[in-house]
């Protein structure tokens, strides 16, 4: 099948300006970019007045988490964001290497009922989930608090010397089979703890391998600085490929963020560091955030008893209140039957429901069983637009199933001025290609593989995945045309 993208405003990946002009796919591949003459092709596509783009990698995914990869294999609301590519296993969740063959790790996103994965070892996994078929491509890190709750049989204590032994041969087997590298939230209730030195094994495990040690801070503002203090210090030790993943510059913490941007410019200099970050000031959070820390820290099924108690309604509706204020909406319900509730106002459900604001919360809370996902304007404008123009800079669409069209929006606002379409759109293709060895993807050039957007309006009407059209004047194909993907050779 060979398709002949004519007359749109290309822009390659590159950074470079964007010029008019073609481009040729044939079979998966791209075989001709620019001035392209007579030629034969089964099908054209008038791409006058759009920006051709290569297809945009979401470095931030959580199809994997809320297990929307196998229930929602299409990915039908990624493609409308023009997203070929998604990297998950993040946050240290993923869906391999499982020791005990458990989903626990992602119960607090979705029910796993029903679901079982072939996750024994990353290779496996793959092989498995390419069988499958796939909506968009697909790459993984290995999590961290995946297997090391396994190793401790979910415990919440130090790794002794032989278990830690174990998490690096077992997080190393990961890479060679497959894997882009290891990842570790720190704000995670088993992961809040790490001592320094497990840590540096984490380090030592990517850099051995040539892969991504993607590190999640902790959030709050006596806290931010330290937490990425010590992962530049590990980065550094090791000279790891380092990314800090989901950098929210938070609004009630300006000045720690302030500073934090400040500590990143200084370890550019030295390390190969990159972060990535949500581009909008309405930022997705689990609804479970809103609880107090110590019941955060208690497994959700634990915790979710302890709301239906007496004692957990009277104590914890009063505690919510204070968030009365503040304008959450819900953003993604995992049950069908609530997923009418999106879009909506929390204040809105107490008015609605004639119950007092803590109250209906915590119904919602226990409704959904703490799998909600809520937006609310957390980040600080001002900040926000100076992390987004750094040079390190990637771009994350959250990894939500449903919810906002987060890439066409923050596309919109770069032509609006905030800084040159080639750079945004650099920044959601070739910069994390390099950044994760994603070869022959994330630019327009003859032999990559034919991963391609195009935008009319800045929002994306056609997409190609492997060079089958998956998104198709807005409305998607029923087609599985992604790939598991595997890390290529190094590139820095």
């Amino acid at each position: 099948m060979t398709t002949l993208i004519r007359g749109g405003l290309v822009c390659d990946g590159s950074g470079t300006v964007p010029a008019t002009g073609d481009v040729l796919i044939r079979g998966s591949r791209i075989v001709r970019v620019g001035e392209i003459g007579k030629v034969h092709a089964h099908a054209t596509i008038d791409a006058t007045g759009a920006v051709v783009a290569p297809g945009f990698i979401d470095v931030g995914g959580e199809i994997d988490h809320h297990l929307t990869l196998f229930s929602e294999p299409h990915a039908a609301h990624l493609l409308r964001q023009g997203i070929t590519t998604v990297i998950g296993g993040n946050g240290g969740v993923s869906l391999a290497p499982l020791l005990d063959g458990s989903l626990r790790a992602v119960e607090r996103w979705t029910s796993t009922e029903g679901v079982h994965v072939r996750g024994e070892t990353v290779g496996k996994f793959l092989k498995w989930l390419g069988a499958r078929g796939l909506g968009v491509n697909f790459g993984m890190l290995a999590g961290y608090t995946t297997v090391r709750r396994a190793l401790t049989r979910d415990a919440f204590r130090d790794l002794t010397e032989r278990e830690l032994a174990a998490l690096g041969k077992i997080l190393s087997r990961a890479c060679r089979d497959g894997a882009f590298g290891v990842s570790v939230d720190l704000s995670d209730a088993h992961a809040r703890e790490i001592p320094f030195h497990e840590l540096r094994v984490l380090a030592a495990v990517a850099a051995r391998a040539r892969r991504v040690l993607a590190v999640n801070p902790l959030r709050r503002s006596d806290a931010v600085e330290k937490s990425i203090e010590e992962m530049l210090h590990a980065a550094r030790g090791e000279k790891v490929n380092l990314e800090v993943s989901r950098l929210t510059p938070l609004a009630e913490h300006r000045e720690a963020y302030d500073r934090v941007l400040t500590l990143l410019d200084k370890a550019t200099t030295t390390l190969n560091v990159h972060f990535d970050i949500y581009p909008c000031e309405r930022v997705p959070m689990p609804l479970a955030a809103l609880l107090p820390e110590w019941l955060q820290a208690m497994e959700r099924g634990e915790a979710l008893r302890y709301l239906r108690t007496a004692e957990g309604k009277r104590r914890i509706s009063v505690y919510l209140e204070r968030f009365r204020t503040t304008p959450f909406s819900v953003a993604y319900v995992p049950s069908r039957p609530l997923a009418s509730l999106e879009g909506k106002a929390l204040a809105d459900l107490a008015l609605h429901g004639h119950q007092p604001f803590g109250r209906a919360l915590l119904s919602f809370m226990n409704a959904t069983d703490l799998r909600a996902v809520l937006m609310a304007p957390l980040a600080d404008p001002g900040l926000l637009g100076r992390y987004l123009v750094h040079e390190r800079a990637l771009v994350s669409a959250g990894g939500l199933p449903r919810g906002p069209l987060v890439l066409p929006t923050f596309l919109r606002a770069a032509r609006g001025g905030i800084f040159p379409l080639e750079r945004a759109v650099e920044k959601l293709t070739s910069l994390a290609a390099r950044k994760f060895r994603i070869t022959k993807r994330g630019s327009l050039k003859p032999g990559y593989y034919a991963d391609v957007v195009i935008l009319r309006d800045g929002t994306p009407s056609d997409v190609f995945v492997n060079g089958q059209a998956a998104l198709r004047e807005g409305l998607p194909e029923p087609i599985l045309a992604g790939a598991a993907l595997r890390p290529g050779i190094f590139l820095w």
